[in-house]
């Protein structure tokens, strides 16, 4: 078993050392880093991607076969780094991570998915894992809405020297409300920013995205969460805005990891 096991991972490194404009790089047993050197070429041939990142994409965000080049493009054009999990030869989670124009040690997460039936396994942890002990990194943003998956990142950053901070958390850093403008204007330009007439009152914390780049929170979900915890306090104001603005608007909170300053990349 274990050298049919050994077989299949070697055949699936072998096939994504082919892929045009990127290096592969194993960082453990059953992790790997995709490093994109040409972003051209990579963008060019984006399809490449289908056969070992079609699957995953398609099942999380139940999409149809014709919006396979769109999804592609949305969770990997220009991206810098692509960090994989591996099971019996096949990719089974990913992180995708672009670099910022200006700032070479910040990454942009556009996506990160685990294959539904390995949930629960500690999947996202290794991701993550590997994300912040890559050394490119300074800090890293985004914005998102799955508790679980915040909690862990915020966790796994924090064991590699980072500190995090989600929605309201840092107001007042004046590095971390730097980097919510950053992913603000970012969002913006990838045109992910829904258009509202009037914003209402609301931290600088959140920030309110076209529906198809995530779904609305669940009221139920709140259910989930400690009501004694911070987190559960965020959810409620995020559905108090999502109350305000509608279905056709997602309220999300920034999330940010800054690695603290003695660890930091010069």
């Amino acid at each position: 078993m274990t050298h049919s096991m050994d077989n299949a991972w070697e055949q699936l490194e072998a096939h994504l050392r082919l892929l045009r404009g990127a290096e592969v790089r194993r960082v453990s047993d059953n992790s790997l880093a995709i490093t994109i050197l040409q972003h051209d070429d990579w963008n060019k041939h984006i399809k490449q991607l289908k056969d070992h990142f079609w699957p995953l994409i398609k099942e999380a965000y139940q999409r149809e076969d014709d919006e396979l080049e769109r999804q592609l493009r949305i969770d990997f054009e220009n991206a810098k780094k692509v960090y994989c999990e591996i099971n019996n030869g096949m990719v089974i989670g990913f992180c995708s991570i672009e670099q910022d124009s200006n700032d070479t040690t910040l990454g942009i997460v556009r996506d990160i998915i685990v294959q539904e039936n390995e949930r629960g396994k500690k999947i996202g942890e290794k991701l993550y894992s590997c994300l912040f002990s890559d050394q490119e990194w300074n800090a890293v943003i985004g914005a998102s809405l799955n508790f679980a998956a915040i909690k862990t990142r915020i966790r796994v950053s924090e064991q590699h020297g980072y500190k995090g901070y989600y929605g309201p958390q840092g107001t007042g850093n004046e590095l971390v409300e730097k980097l919510r403008r950053r992913n603000l204007e970012y969002m913006t330009h990838e045109d992910l920013i829904a258009e509202l007439p009037v914003l209402p009152p609301h931290d600088e914390g959140y920030v309110f995205l076209k529906p198809d780049v995530l779904l609305p929170f669940d009221p139920k979900d709140l259910e989930k969460l400690d009501s004694h915890s911070e987190f559960y306090s965020i959810a409620q104001e995020i559905l108090r805005l999502q109350e305000l603005v509608g279905q056709d608007v997602t309220v999300a909170g920034h999330l940010i990891n800054v690695r603290q300053r003695k660890n930091a990349k010069e």
